[in-house]
């Protein structure tokens, strides 16, 4: 269930996982704002983009980004200063104890904070036009091919982006980005059943250290989060 947010002041155990969902056209009068939030380098990034459209929707996703992180680490967010660690995952200078992560796809931004444990997170838009067999037999593992196939047609786009979205989460969460051979691990797909990270095939012992969490911020959207420690509790948030 989520949660309407109304400008609270947050708090964060280290056992808690706070969950965000932005709908793009819902802020984008609120661009200037967003944009004076930023800082130079972000700034430089957002000009880069060649279309309007991805342009906003960085500039909302990172001004959004820093007015939580302002909230949570009770700082003025535009004096927020990010480093990057392995493959650019971000994190906040003088503040390791809050780990974060942000994606976006279409008109959705989803963003997932937690204290002390490593996450990361994934946003798919589910009615683009992919081949699904092709894309699957080129980066799932055997058994997750196997598990989609096997499921009647009508669901194998969900289980696709089911899929795609938790193997996705997990190899942000580990920093490591889609150089990480993604058939070297196995997540579950069907939506009837919990998100689990099945198997790590390079330490059977790896994947008892994981949760993976499936998030449905909106029609026609599917997303997962995963964590790397236990989590008690869930919190989903909109962001209005």
């Amino acid at each position: 269930m989520w949660t309407n947010f109304s400008n609270q002041h947050l708090s964060l155990s280290s056992d808690q996982l706070h969950i965000w969902s932005v709908c793009k056209n819902a802020h984008e009068d609120r661009l200037a704002t967003y944009w004076n939030l930023l800082d130079a380098s972000e700034r430089a990034r957002a000009l880069k983009y060649r279309f309007q459209k991805d342009r906003s929707c960085f500039i909302i996703a990172r001004g959004v980004l820093r007015l939580l992180l302002g909230n949570y680490l009770k700082s003025a967010p535009d004096q927020i200063e990010f480093q990057f660690g392995y493959n650019g995952k971000p994190f906040v200078q003088n503040y390791g104890a809050l780990q974060f992560n942000i994606s976006h796809s279409g008109d959705t931004i989803l963003l997932g904070f937690i204290q002390e444990h490593t996450i990361g997170i994934d946003v798919e838009y589910t009615k683009r036009k992919v081949d699904v067999k092709k894309i699957a037999k080129l980066f799932f593992s055997e058994e997750e091919v196997t598990s989609l196939f096997a499921l009647d047609h009508t669901y194998h786009t969900q289980a696709f982006y089911n899929c795609w979205t938790r193997k996705e989460a997990f190899i942000k969460a580990m920093g490591s980005g889609l150089a990480f051979p993604l058939d070297q691990f196995v997540v579950s797909l069907d939506s009837t059943k919990e998100a689990t990270l099945i198997d790590t095939k390079w330490d059977k012992k790896e994947k008892e250290k994981w949760m993976l969490h499936a998030i449905e911020p909106r029609k026609d959207y599917i997303g997962a989060v995963s964590v790397k420690g236990n989590v008690s509790g869930i919190t989903s948030w909109r962001y209005q």
